[in-house]
């Protein structure tokens, strides 16, 4: 199945919460730039439950994805509504949707891909901590409304690598010390070949390579793994190039993932 990707983020409003820690709240979830700032919920969750609603806009508006990463727990249920901003009535279609592990870059998360039904308000459950959790925790959740399918696939290889933060002392002696700056993300990396010019393919990868650098977009592998989606901003400037014939190569796709 071909990679997905939204550049449309909802940004959406945090109206309520139950058994969040006041130093800890609810309204950084919305803040997806900085998902290791998480929001915690009271210690034992209130009896392991903790309670999130959001308003997405003043008039209900299409939903295609929900995200949320950065969690120390396996399970959320969500509801949505057109008419409740106290108690959304409609649970998602699939929920509770189970929260795995992606073990590339250390985070539990997931994407939610849905069919574009339209809701004003969404209310989102936090449950089941993992094992000798005290409390819950969850870093970010993001809103779209949008959810691309590439028509042309990224091609391989396809690198996720690791972003190490860091800086290095060198003394006169010769040692050398290491200090870490700050928690580690991924940037990913890959190309596309023999793209039909003036395909839909050729607009797409064009729209993405345009995106502004300060702005964060979604990635989604979309082969099975909820876990695999990936906030990300534009590494570097990617490179289209004519290659005769009628096609273009889209090489140097960065991608680096917030932190």
């Amino acid at each position: 199945m071909a990679m997905r990707y939204s550049t449309d983020r909802i940004a959406y409003t945090v109206i309520s919460s139950a058994n969040f820690d006041s130093s800890y709240p609810a309204s950084r979830v919305a803040d997806i730039s900085r998902p290791r700032r998480v929001a915690r919920s009271v210690s034992g969750g209130g009896g392991w439950w903790a309670t999130i609603i959001v308003e997405l806009a003043a008039s209900p508006v299409a939903l295609w994805a929900i995200t949320i990463e950065a969690v120390n727990f396996t399970q959320v249920n969500i509801w949505g509504s057109i008419t409740s901003s106290t108690n959304p009535e409609i649970l998602l279609p699939g929920s509770p949707y189970t929260i795995g592990l992606d073990n590339e870059d250390g985070r539990r998360k997931i994407a939610v891909a849905l069919a574009g039904t339209s809701y004003r308000w969404l209310k989102f459950s936090l449950e089941l901590p993992l094992a000798g959790q005290t409390y819950m925790e969850v870093g970010a959740i993001g809103c779209w409304s949008s959810l691309t399918t590439l028509s042309k696939n990224v091609w391989p290889p396809y690198g996720k690598n690791p972003q190490l933060a860091r800086r290095v002392l060198e003394y006169d002696s010769g040692a050398k010390e290491v200090q870490s700056l700050g928690p580690t993300g991924l940037m990913l990396s890959t190309s596309t070949l023999n793209v039909v010019r003036n395909s839909t393919a050729h607009a797409q990868y064009a729209a993405l390579a345009r995106t502004p650098p300060d702005q964060i977009l979604l990635w989604y592998e979309n082969e099975g793994d909820t876990s695999k989606m990936y906030h990300v901003r534009l590494g570097d400037s990617w490179e289209i190039s004519r290659t005769g014939s009628g096609y273009v190569d889209v090489t140097g796709i960065r991608l680096e993932q917030t932190v």
